[in-house]
């Protein structure tokens, strides 16, 4: 059996074989995934793509791989309508699609997209690890994030209390 050639070119066949293998991926991204915006206590966050048949225990596992975490003291969603910390049931038999589509599907919507269209739908989820940061600690539990989702505009508000 003859190997294939792996040499690196940069020829127009390798260049739209690439773009069409990528142009595969974001598809296939967003019909079985759902992206998360992944927020630490400290502030820091980003993008991180969850697939939908995923079992609510094992985004756990998720989240701890993609920051690294040694543990985790709470993973939450921040309610749409009251403002309060809503601790992600840590559970096998539920799954990511199913939990989000809870959320989503309540009337009014506990969650909504955090990016305005035309942008991908993205939500936010918080983590606590358990490290301090009180400078940090402390904007958090005085800031109130308010999406405009509703809108058609695409600007996101950030109101300090």
């Amino acid at each position: 059996m003859e190997m294939p050639n792996i040499n690196v070119t940069n020829s127009v066949e390798d260049y739209n074989n690439y773009e069409t293998k990528f142009e595969e991926l974001n598809r296939t991204l967003f019909s079985n995934m759902i992206m998360f915006e992944l927020t630490k206590c400290c502030g820091y966050g980003s993008f991180m793509p969850v697939y939908k048949t995923s079992s609510l225990q094992e985004l756990y596992l998720t989240v701890k791989h993609h920051f690294s975490l040694n543990r985790i003291d709470e993973l939450y969603i921040v309610s749409n309508l009251n403002n309060q910390k809503i601790q992600i049931p840590m559970m096998e038999e539920k799954t990511v699609g199913e939990y989000v589509r809870e959320c989503v599907g309540n009337s009014p919507p506990i969650i909504s997209p955090i990016y305005a269209m035309p942008h991908p739908v993205v939500y936010k989820l918080y983590v606590d690890d358990g490290h301090t940061h009180a400078h940090n600690e402390n904007e958090m539990n005085n800031v109130l994030y308010v999406n405009d989702y509703y809108d058609n505009d695409d600007d996101d508000m950030v109101i300090s209390v």
